[in-house]
């Protein structure tokens, strides 16, 4: 009987959701990456804690649009045409992470992780600028391009959790991991979260 308690209370499976702050920053002039930017999102997570201290996880975060908008004049035979141009973003990562949980007090949790993510960046162009240096039929209103990049890359990470009630808490954290786009431009993302977690 005792034995058996002792397995149950050293495990434990982990579900929630929240929302997060996906921050990214990429190196060089962002006049030319355009990729620099801030978008809020949303995430579900879960896992399974064994052996009171070692915690297995998936997440899923789905990040906001993430907009760069750019305007500039030019000359062309004359006329001064206004020249507008977006570069819209999306990221979604799934990652697996495991890592190393201990009680900071009766109720509080830390938790430590790293791992592996698998990231997908969406990239819309689109612009004006047929409408004015093209002539017809070629010329449109618009040009819209769309680029798809996925890459794998580390992610690591820390939690802090609090019991509120049997089985509901709250969970706030921080995850890293490194971005990939093509060409060859690279860069990193910083996600700040909070959620509701239930513990089974």
């Amino acid at each position: 009987m005792l034995s058996t308690a002792a397995s149950s209370a050293a495990q434990s499976i982990l579900a929630g959701v929240g929302v997060d702050h996906d921050i990214q920053r990429f190196p060089g002039n962002p006049d030319v990456n355009r990729l620099d930017g801030h978008a809020a999102g949303w995430m579900w997570l879960g896992g399974v804690t064994l052996f009171s201290h070692l915690t297995l996880r998936v997440e899923d975060s789905r990040g906001g649009r993430i907009v760069n908008s750019q305007a500039f004049t030019v000359d062309i035979d004359g006329r001064m045409p206004a020249i507008q141009s977006s570069l819209t973003h999306v990221t979604r990562s799934t990652a697996v992470l495991a890592g190393f949980t201990h009680a900071l007090f009766a109720r509080i949790h830390l938790t430590y992780l790293a791992g592996a993510s698998s990231t997908r960046v969406r990239r819309t162009f689109s612009t004006n600028a047929p409408l004015f240096v093209l002539v017809g039929p070629s010329a449109s209103n618009s040009s819209v391009s769309i680029t798809t990049d996925d890459h794998s890359a580390l992610i690591v990470g820390a939690d802090v959790t609090a019991e509120l009630a049997p089985h509901l808490g709250v969970i706030a954290g921080i995850r890293r991991q490194s971005l990939h786009v093509e060409p060859d431009v690279s860069g990193y993302g910083t996600r700040p979260l909070v959620g509701v977690i239930w513990r089974f």
